[in-house]
């Protein structure tokens, strides 16, 4: 593996631990109702998995957009946020990751 492959590796690696760790504030954040700092996370979770969609999938920055809308309008994530599931919501990685 060349030194491309493995910095664009270790680039997705940290889009992963940012959208984990995201994911924990948010998660610590519905628990004490902290609407501030779930927004804030909610924002960096949102971002973080944009990019590791255009960097794992080659999608262009609007096409990673939209797989978000559609990802956050529907299914598991609006179900964690009506229902306030306890845990970290559920990622679009595990839509998209073959391994």
């Amino acid at each position: 593996m060349h030194s491309g492959a493995i910095e664009k590796q270790e680039f997705i690696k940290q889009l992963e631990d940012a959208i984990e760790q995201a994911a924990q504030v948010m998660a610590s954040s519905v628990t004490s109702n902290d609407m501030g700092q779930f927004q804030g996370a909610a924002e960096a979770w949102r971002l973080a998995q944009e990019t590791w969609l255009q960097a794992t999938q080659d999608m262009s920055p609007e096409k990673a957009h939209a797989a978000m809308v559609g990802f956050s309008m529907g299914g598991d994530l609006a179900k964690w946020q009506e229902q306030k599931e306890p845990g970290p919501p559920p990622s679009i990685l595990s839509l998209y990751r073959t391994t």
